[in-house]
């Protein structure tokens, strides 16, 4: 599948790609003219039929000096958009160099492919996962990318794409410079000139049931059980204290826990706006019978004793989402009662990026998260864009804050942080209106034609008519 490198391209009649999720600001863009003017074009424009896969901001500030023409890298008919969206975002990797790949090439002072025999460098530097991705994409489109160095053989700059080739045995494209000019290089190629942006980017809150796992497995292949911490720790040993405490599982997933606790004959519900049909699709029906079950429960019971969302925040699509999940905790829990909720460190996230070696968890369509200003990150799942969430420590116990609970524990085992709370003050009605009217009101398709509609029972078992 390897593609066609040329040397000089007419860019004047290529246009970007709609789904690129980086942006760049008016200062930025004059700086990367500027880097242009002094450097020269030291990587190639991805293409696929006159569409920008990568390179959108350079394309575009080649233009804005008057240059029209460009390296390319031309890609192979046959790659389909989902390539191109995961290729889109995984190129903005070559640049993450972690400083520890001590990458060197054949000294030279010719522009070209070097061999992988004349190539050197550490082959257990940070950024496994960054090498293993990029050589994913390598295998699959051909020697897409380039790095720069001096005269002298020192890799400055894309670093972690010149040790993929490496450690392939594929030819490297290489930019030389003058070994003098390595600190004008590096003051302008360690800029980043774009950031992230899903904004402009429709989002379809039903693609996230792809981020539920398996918990409880019983499938004989599975090598061990995925157990919640959550419920290990925490909700299992309370129920069990008291068995008449009522408890609420909102976003419950596949359920497991749930149908497991009802066996056992536990007061529990468990909520899910996007439960899976068999192998395909989604069951609305069932999603449904979750809804009469709240309802029920909140006509003769009242508001439960234990709420929890657990890794959900980390699969909303929204900022404004992110407070619906938390409004919810607090609207469907009594006054004293405690929530429980979870979602991905940032910190975890960018160390992820850097580990030596590369990890993929089976059942999450990211590998490489790159995250936008609200700590989203997005890719290309199954020809949907799916988002995962993530948050900062400070972030995470600022919305238990300013939704009306307390913290009783802030803990940050591994991937994941932990937030269980009192509540101890009421969302305004208006708030929790708007919220409701949200949730329960769920898009089911692209077209958002099929919705779930249950937002106005249950307004009136919680407020009454309004």
């Amino acid at each position: 599948m390897d593609g066609k490198f040329v040397l000089e391209y007419d860019i004047t009649k290529i246009k970007p790609a709609t789904y690129n999720p980086r942006k760049i600001t008016e200062e930025s863009l004059k700086i990367l003219g500027e880097s242009v003017r002094k450097l020269g074009i030291v990587k190639p424009v991805i293409i696929r039929n006159d569409i920008i896969i990568a390179g959108h901001q350079r394309t575009k500030a080649l233009l804005a000096i008057g240059i029209n023409t460009s390296p390319a890298y031309l890609l192979n008919e046959n790659v389909n958009t989902y390539d191109e969206m995961t290729f889109n975002q995984l190129h903005n990797g070559t640049d993450m160099d972690t400083g520890d790949e001590e990458a060197f090439v054949k000294p030279s002072d010719q522009l070209g492919y070097v061999e992988s025999e004349v190539i050197s460098g550490n082959k257990y530097a940070s950024g496994g996962t960054i090498r293993a991705e990029i050589s994913k994409m390598v295998l699959r489109f051909g020697p897409w990318g380039a790095c720069v160095a001096t005269k002298s053989g020192k890799v400055i700059h894309a670093a972690q794409y010149a040790l993929a080739c490496y450690m392939l045995h594929i030819p490297c494209r290489t930019y030389y410079i003058k070994d003098e000019d390595e600190e004008l290089y590096l003051s302008f190629l360690s800029k980043s000139y774009g950031e992230f942006s899903y904004d402009h980017i429709k989002k379809d809150p039903f693609v996230q049931t792809y981020a539920q796992p398996l918990r409880l497995s019983k499938d004989p292949k599975a090598v061990r059980e995925n157990r919640a911490p959550t419920y290990e720790n925490k909700i299992i040993p309370w129920l069990k204290a008291d068995p008449s405490i009522r408890y609420l599982d909102f976003g419950c997933g596949r359920g497991d826990y749930i149908r497991e606790l009802k066996k056992g004959g536990f007061k529990v519900t468990g909520l899910e706006f996007f439960n899976k049909k068999g192998g395909k699709g989604l069951d609305i029906e069932k999603t449904h019978l979750m809804v009469d079950e709240l309802v029920q429960e909140l006509k003769t019971k009242g508001k439960f004793d234990i709420v929890m969302a657990d890794y959900v925040l980390n699969s909303v699509v929204t900022k404004e989402a992110e407070s619906d999940v938390v409004n919810c905790l607090n609207i469907f829990c009594k006054m004293g009662g405690k929530v429980l909720f979870s979602g991905h460190r940032i910190e975890e996230v960018n160390r992820k990026k850097l580990a030596k070696t590369a990890r993929n968890k089976k059942h999450m369509p990211t590998v490489i998260e790159f995250l936008d200003d609200n700590n989203f990150t997005g890719c290309i799942h199954k020809g949907y864009w799916f988002f995962q969430m993530s948050h900062t420590d400070e972030q995470a116990q600022k919305l238990a804050l300013d939704h009306g609970f307390e913290i009783i524990e802030y803990s940050k085992p591994g991937f994941f942080w932990y937030v269980e709370a009192k509540k101890i003050a009421e969302i305004p009605e208006k708030e929790a209106r708007a919220s409701i009217e949200r949730e329960f009101n769920m898009p089911y398709n692209t077209e958002e034609t099929v919705r779930l509609n249950r937002h106005k029972e249950v307004l009136n078992v919680l407020f009454g008519e309004n």
